[in-house]
């Protein structure tokens, strides 16, 4: 029942019983319909009662409800700013490491480098020493000099 139909009762029950206080009706069927009304009154209070704690036990229900949402909300927003940080950090160690790799290619990019650098000076070095070796040997066998002989004079 909706309160507007308690309220509604509860105003036609008042007034039957003012209709019967006053004695306007000398009919039996009056009376009967007035004190019928009248009756409805307590029952129009019990209807409105049990509406009434059955809308209040709804609102604690939803009050209920929105309290525990509400601390859910707040352990969603604490667990999402934990990993905002948490993924921040990971970013920032993302990008060092980045920074890290890129060094470590340029360095063995400059290694790479300095490498045939050097192969390609000890390759000259290798073909200076050979001319070398040949011009001593060349003039060893005109001097008659042998590395034998010349290791034996510096001796001493």
């Amino acid at each position: 029942m909706k309160p507007i139909h308690g309220f509604s009762l509860t105003a036609l029950g008042l007034f039957a019983g003012l209709a019967i206080s006053s004695k306007a009706y000398s009919d039996d069927i009056a009376k009967l319909i007035s004190i019928g009304l009248l009756g409805a009154i307590p029952a129009t209070f019990i209807t409105h009662l049990i509406v009434d704690t059955r809308a209040q036990r709804l609102i604690n229900t939803a009050e209920d409800k929105l309290k525990n949402a509400g601390s859910n909300l707040h352990k969603v927003i604490r667990y999402c700013d934990g990993y905002r940080s948490q993924s921040t950090k990971l970013v920032e160690e993302l990008q060092h490491l980045k920074d890290e790799l890129r060094e470590a290619r340029n360095t063995i990019n400059s290694l790479g480098h300095a490498k045939i650098e050097n192969s390609v000076m000890i390759g000259h070095l290798n073909s200076k020493l050979d001319e070398y070796q040949a011009n001593w040997d060349k003039a060893c066998r005109e001097n008659q000099l042998s590395l034998c002989d010349l290791n034996e004079k510096m001796s001493f």
